[in-house]
């Protein structure tokens, strides 16, 4: 089994190149340090992605405490706040950190 990290930086790496795919930029926190993983933007959206991955279920959700960390870094910087869902083989899915409705880049 797979460490918990390198797990992790899998579901972030998988995030950052469908993103590129998408066209924008990506931006990635030097060892996931900070209230977000990435910064994306296609020059006319902002987001502060959290990626939370797991192997085979549904990821958990950000604790509260990650949560309001990532709320006020994107509210700064003029960003929306995300969270993305990585589970096992399946495409990211994107999630609002306000309200958890589907987003789509």
């Amino acid at each position: 089994m797979a460490k918990p990290t390198k797990i992790g930086q899998r579901g972030e790496s998988r995030v950052a190149r469908g993103l590129r795919r998408r066209g924008g930029r990506v931006k990635t926190s030097p060892g996931s340090r900070g209230p977000k993983d990435h910064v994306w933007s296609n020059g006319r959206k902002k987001w502060y992605i959290q990626t939370k991955t797991s192997q085979k279920d549904r990821p958990a959700w950000p604790g509260r405490e990650e949560m309001a960390r990532l709320k006020r870094a994107a509210a700064a910087a003029g960003a929306t706040p995300v969270v993305a869902l990585v589970a096992g083989s399946n495409p990211p899915e994107y999630r609002s950190a306000k309200t958890r409705r589907r987003l789509k880049p």
